[in-house]
């Protein structure tokens, strides 16, 4: 598949706490959903742990956590990927903030 192709396929995700909902990660993937779960949960025993800020927060408790599909998302390339994953995850940073106000 070529790589531009790849991207066509692009999902938008969250995980989530089963217990406090407002613990959140928002994150994309060309890979399946299940696959990528299982990449978080085998990076976070790595040494070199590129999320961690998620690793912190599931600290080795993923049976509490589950992955959720926000969106399917057709982009060409990482780059428009990421920037609306970087959309929606200003949004939803908005409605928390929103909800912490009334």
């Amino acid at each position: 598949m070529m790589n531009k192709e790849r991207y066509h396929k692009s999902k938008i995700y969250s995980i989530i706490c089963k217990e406090d909902n407002a613990k959140i990660y928002i994150g994309s993937t060309t890979d399946t959903l299940s696959a990528k779960f299982s990449k978080h949960k085998f990076e976070s025993k790595q040494e070199n742990k590129k999320h961690i800020l998620l690793y912190q927060t599931v600290n080795g408790n993923w049976g509490n956590y589950y992955i959720e599909l926000i969106e399917d998302y057709k982009s060409d390339s990482i780059e428009q990927l990421k920037m609306r994953e970087n959309q929606l995850k200003r949004q939803y940073d908005l409605m928390k903030a929103k909800k912490n106000i009334v």
